[in-house]
């Protein structure tokens, strides 16, 4: 179904500037300004055909999503149980769509289920009522939110693409529920000064010729101090040393603190990354985290592959 002016007009005023111009060049449709309300005006006025919006919605939609975090939680499994087991107890709790495949109930989605990989979705959905004095009536909206995670025996890990700890555990009882069991990641049982030294060779490796990863900065860092029994975040800038910046050997020195966690940037092939890097001290979960700055392209592979360059050598300093 074709969508209307005022669609289409939408749709467009959602792009950045630089993508509108992309556009033009490519349709060939002369608009030039300064000002993006007036290319988004020759745009919305060409005839689009449906192919043509849909295939404008599918590039919106992959420079949001290139433009979103992301974030993964990382658990490892010490003990395996029968996946098939674990699919159809998720199965016994589908979720329903609409017509519109919109979900109508909390449950679960299997978005595919191999010998060894589980790719699944927990869907919850709230209903929230909101007094609006303006017009003296209650409001009534849907929230309708998914956790994404993947069960990889091949790797004995499990994944949860959260920001949200408390998610991460949550999948975490679901899945041990199902006869899988945990291990740690992380240095919580390491002594400081060891703990410490990984997180150092960790940096350096990130800093080494052995990945595409350039122009390595760490601009904070987070540290668990022993004394109090509590978490501090470190901001340090981006060109010093971190282990020998005096902010955080005040900590790691001077209190015998432990680095649990990092954050910084990273340049690769041509674009900038912030990124962070840690786990948690009371459950011994990982987590990794990018998000790309500047111009987005439609690209949302690009942060797997920078996540990925990222994990291989967080799993060789950060997992036993």
């Amino acid at each position: 179904m074709s969508t209307t002016q005022a669609e289409i007009v939408d749709i467009f005023n959602q792009f950045p500037t630089y993508i509108l111009r992309d556009i033009i060049e490519e349709y060939e449709l002369g608009t030039t300004s300064n000002k993006k309300e007036e290319l988004v005006s020759g745009l919305s006025e060409r005839s689009w055909s449906v192919d043509e919006e849909e295939q404008i919605s599918q590039r919106l939609s992959a420079i949001k999503e290139e433009d979103r975090p992301l974030m993964r939680y990382i658990l490892t499994i010490d003990s395996e149980s029968d996946l098939g087991n674990l699919v159809d107890s998720m199965s016994a709790n589908s979720v329903e769509f609409s017509e519109e495949n919109i979900p109508v109930d909390d449950g679960f989605e299997i978005r595919s289920a191999g010998d060894s990989v589980l790719e699944a979705t927990k869907w919850k959905v709230t209903e929230k009522e909101e007094y609006i004095p303006e017009i003296n009536d209650i409001r009534k909206t849907t929230e309708y939110n998914r956790t994404d995670f993947v069960v990889n025996l091949s790797e004995s890990r499990l994944f949860v693409e959260s920001s949200n700890y408390g998610k991460a555990t949550h999948v975490r009882s679901i899945v041990s529920e199902n006869g899988f069991e945990f291990g740690d990641i992380g240095h919580r049982y390491l002594q400081s000064g060891q703990a410490n030294d990984l997180v150092e060779e960790f940096v350096n490796s990130l800093r080494s010729s052995r990945t595409p990863l350039n122009r390595v900065e760490v601009s904070s860092v987070k540290v668990w101090i022993p004394d109090i029994s509590d978490v501090r975040d470190v901001e340090i800038g981006g060109t010093s040393d971190i282990f020998t910046h005096n902010d955080v050997t005040h900590f790691t020195d001077g209190r015998g603190a432990k680095i649990v966690g990092l954050g910084g940037h990273v340049s690769y092939n041509g674009s900038s990354f912030d990124f962070t890097v840690g786990y948690t001290l009371t459950s011994g979960i990982g987590r990794i985290k990018v998000k790309k700055n500047g111009e987005k392209t439609g690209n949302p592979e690009v942060r797997e592959e920078v996540f990925g360059e990222l994990r291989e050598i967080y799993e060789e300093y950060f997992v036993a």
